[in-house]
Formats: structure tokens, sequence, C-alpha cells
């Protein structure tokens, strides 16, 4: 009777533990990304292109593909809405680029109007696109966690200089840490 009633909870519990799995939350830690390359949480200093596939990208809510300038960095922060942190970070990102930064959100949800009804809900006016395929995010695969998020990244001159996996405590750690890595 025991063992019936732990199955049965179990059971029920199923489909939020699926949930929980598949939000791809960054939990934190180390991760081995490929054979000879350790990702850790915080920032990590690269140079890698961004992926072609980032082109082809939506636009949420208006039509025109990703335009990254090579004249201006540009902070590019991929999420969910199934995501709590990315949603906690959201009004940070916000107020980032009220802040004169470029920043660009790209989300990882399957369905559109989820991401839509975020951006909406949160009062988000800086651009943002979908990756529900995750090519972009896999085609970064060496320097962050394809399902990773949040994950922010600091473009500059078509390249990507750095990598922060994992959220953001408050703004003031953002905004700090974001235009250490923006000068030079």
């Amino acid at each position: 009777m025991v063992a019936r009633r732990a199955s049965v909870r179990l059971r029920a519990l199923m489909p939020v533990l699926l949930i929980a799995l598949g939000s791809g939350c960054s939990l934190g830690g180390v991760s081995q990304a490929s054979d000879d390359h350790v990702l850790r949480t915080g920032w990590s200093a690269t140079d890698v292109a961004v992926p072609k596939a980032a082109a082809r990208m939506k636009r949420i809510g208006s039509a025109g593909p990703l335009q990254i300038r090579t004249d201006r960095p540009i902070v590019i922060n991929f999420w969910s809405s199934t995501c709590g942190p990315c949603r906690k970070e959201m009004p940070m990102l916000e107020r980032l680029s009220h802040d004169g930064v470029q920043v660009v959100g790209v989300s990882r949800d399957n369905l559109l109007k989820y991401a839509r009804k975020e951006i909406r809900d949160r009062k988000v006016t800086f651009p943002n696109y979908s990756d529900a395929s995750g090519d972009v995010m896999f085609g970064l695969s060496k320097v962050l966690y394809p399902n990773g998020i949040p994950t922010t990244i600091v473009v500059s001159g078509g390249r990507v200089r750095w990598v922060h996996i994992g959220a953001f405590a408050s703004y003031s750690e953002l905004h700090r840490s974001v235009l250490n890595r923006l000068t030079p």
C-alpha cells in the first residue's frame, strides 16, 4: 500500500519534474561542453564568431532579421518564459537598455506565444528574437551551455568576446560587470 501511494505521488510529480528539467534554467557548477573545454558559471573571455544561424532568427513582435552592428558592442541574453531567473533578469536588462547599452533578447521558448506574453507582461522594449530550434546556442556550444539559461554574451566586432553563464543577482552586478566588458 505504501509503495502504491509513493508510485501515485511520483506519477503526479512527473510533469512538474519534466518541466523543471526541460526549462533549461542554469543550475550552476561545471559542465563539460566538449572533450577539451570545461564551462563554468560566471564570466569567461572568448573569441568566437557569431553563428550564421543568428541571421535567420525571427524577431518576436515585428519583422526583420537580427542585425549585429560591428561598430558598437551588443549584449545578448538567452532566456525562456519558463525560467524564473530569466524572468527576474528581464527588468534589469530593460533598465540596462535604457542606460545606453544595446541589448537584445533571444528566447528559447518553443511556443512564441509564451515569449510574447512575457515580453508584454514585463513591458520589455529592447528587441527580442526566437531561437526555438537552438541553432544559435548550439552554434556557440564551445563557449556556453547549449540549453543553459539565462546566459548573457557580449558581442563586439561581430565576435563573441565574453560569456556569462547563470543569473545576475542584482542590477548593480549586471550593470557593473557588463560595462567592465564593454570597455577595452
